[in-house]
């Protein structure tokens, strides 16, 4: 039956779905490309006529796949109306299938938050950074560990380090910015236990902490050795 079919199928099209919509693009590149070579749209041959009233843009063509799974959901309840020999499989099936539909959204919008921060990104560093010469490393750290932590965009120079603090979590509304040359860093420390960059920094004839945390250990490692040379480059040359 119907119903039965659909928990027969449930796990192996869960991984392919999942698939999919981790590597969903919210550009549709692909579809578009597709569709231009071989268009959707165009009569196909013998006497039937064209589509019509549907949708073949690229990103209609790209979310069908995900567009039919409610319409199960609707069908296995109409089949929950009826008087069938398998009414037990049919609450089963519609569970999965709404939590399959649930995990699919939740992967999609992991997705479409990734694409969207790798362009958040990019645009920083194209305005930002434009600011900056001899730019060796630039990294998100935070203001602690916490949930709530404000963001910090931490921006290592050839001869100065230069510190962006934001006002949200993400990173995207700037407040400040506070720079200082490497010569007035006095110690450089990998705190692996606070998860935090501790930096003692000379400035305005008294010594100040900085200290920028990041759940990325190898973060952490790498900018206390770019900090550390840095630091002895810029020492070398007074």
């Amino acid at each position: 039956s119907f119903p039965s079919a659909i928990l027969e199928v449930l796990p192996s099209i869960r991984d392919s779905y999942l698939k999919y919509t981790a590597l969903f693009d919210p550009n549709c590149s692909a579809v578009e490309l597709i569709t231009e070579r071989y268009p959707l749209n165009c009569a196909p041959p013998g006497p039937s006529p064209p589509l019509t009233g549907v949708d073949l843009s690229p990103t209609s063509i790209a979310v069908m796949p995900m567009q039919i799974l409610p319409k199960y959901v609707l069908l296995l309840k109409d089949a929950q109306k009826e008087e069938l020999p398998d009414t037990d499989v049919i609450p089963r099936a519609i569970s999965g299938v709404e939590q399959l539909c649930s995990d699919i959204d939740a992967s999609q919008r992991r997705s479409l938050n990734a694409t969207k921060v790798s362009e958040i990104n990019a645009e920083y560093k194209k305005t930002i950074l434009n600011g900056y010469d001899q730019v060796i490393d630039d990294a998100y750290f935070h203001d602690s560990l916490d949930a709530d932590a404000k963001a910090y965009r931490a921006i290592l120079c050839s001869d100065k380090l230069s510190v962006l603090s934001f006002k949200d979590v993400s990173g995207t509304k700037l407040r400040g910015v506070h720079s200082f040359p490497l010569n007035k860093v006095q110690s450089v420390r990998n705190n692996s236990q606070l998860g935090c960059l501790i930096l003692e920094v000379q400035e305005g004839g008294r010594l100040q902490t900085v200290q920028l945390y990041s759940e990325d250990s190898l973060i952490l490692s790498q900018w206390t050795m770019a900090l550390s040379l840095g630091i002895d480059k810029v020492m070398q040359s007074v």
